[in-house]
């Protein structure tokens, strides 16, 4: 992948990690707890998968980056 698509895709999954932790924290001041757990996954996963981008590592499962980011 370019360096260029690589940097967007970084710059998007960051975005992507940024607006679920902010949905997280909108959910826990509801008190909606396991709406906020959901939104804190989601948030760390596409951190993670922006991580691997920059890696030029970009896998299709959950489990998939599980296991990438636990190297």
């Amino acid at each position: 992948m370019s360096n260029d698509l690589t940097s967007v895709l970084i710059r998007v999954k960051m975005e992507k990690a940024r607006e679920a932790m902010g949905e997280a924290t909108w959910c826990f001041d509801g008190e909606k707890y396991p709406a906020a757990v959901n939104r804190l996954y989601y948030a760390i996963y596409r951190a993670c998968l922006a991580l691997l981008a920059g890696e030029d590592r970009i896998p299709v499962k959950h489990t998939a980056v599980i296991g990438l980011v636990n190297k």
